[in-house]
This record gives C-alpha cells, structure tokens and sequence, in this order.
C-alpha cells in the first residue's frame, strides 16, 4: 500500500473545532400578543360548580 492510502487526509478528519457543539440561540424575550381576559375560566368553574351539584343530587336520591 502506499502513503497515500494508509494515511487519511487531514481535510477527511474532524478537528476539534469541528466537533465542538455549536452555541445555543441567544434568548429573546416572548412576545406576548394580547393579554388573557380575566373572565376566560368563569363558565369552567361554572360548569365544574353545576356538574358537583347535580353529582350531589344523585348521591342523596335513595331511589337509586
């Protein structure tokens, strides 16, 4: 074999420079379009308040 096959060529390698891992995306701050109603879960909280009452009923119905 000669040299020339035996002998990778240093352009083929990975120096150190190429294989450290590249720097993270400097953080930006998230832009916040509109902010959230304050009535936004009210009808959830509702919902969960009729659902326990109705839940309840049931529980104290002893014709079930």
């Amino acid at each position: 074999m000669t040299e020339a096959q035996t002998r990778p060529d240093s352009s083929d390698t990975a120096g150190p420079a190429d294989s450290a891992p590249e720097a993270p995306p400097a953080a930006t701050s998230p832009t916040v379009e509109d902010p959230l109603p304050e009535d936004r879960y009210l009808n959830r909280e509702l919902s969960w308040l009729d659902f326990n009452a109705r839940v309840l009923a049931l529980a104290a119905d002893p014709s079930l």
